[in-house]
């Protein structure tokens, strides 16, 4: 499916910008998503054998800020005056996969559940204890 909205990119300076653009958005926000979830944490996050140290937080929020800030650079016109020809169209594409992801957790959101231990403490121990 992702190869045949490309297509159009393959004879138009117009898509290929869009398509560009619209993976950029898709993607920096992977990076930044855990980043902000660790700052959110705060003191209850317990950090790895690596870490920044008091560096943590001022990296973090300069990498969440800096992907907010690309993402909206992305969705910006790439040529002067703005027409059919030099719209973005990756600001399109983001609302409407957003709307669509919005209508569906509205709709599908009781549809799903967390799943449930089965097994007794020591099972559970040992899978935990796997899992790490």
């Amino acid at each position: 499916m992702a190869a045949v909205l490309a297509v159009p990119s393959l004879y138009s300076a117009t898509a290929y910008g869009a398509v560009t653009a619209i993976n950029v958005i898709g993607i920096t926000p992977a990076y930044a998503i855990p980043i902000y979830l660790r700052l959110r944490a705060g003191n209850r996050f317990v950090p790895g054998p690596w870490s920044l140290g008091r560096w943590s937080r001022p990296v973090g929020w300069i990498a969440v800020v800096w992907v907010a800030f690309v993402t909206v650079l992305f969705c910006l016109p790439q040529k002067s005056p703005v027409n059919v020809d030099t719209m973005n169209y990756a600001a399109v594409a983001l609302v409407v996969v957003l709307v669509l992801a919005s209508v569906w957790w509205y709709v599908a959101r009781r549809s799903y559940g967390t799943p449930t231990a089965y097994g007794t403490a020591r099972e559970e121990a040992e899978i935990a204890e796997g899992i790490v």
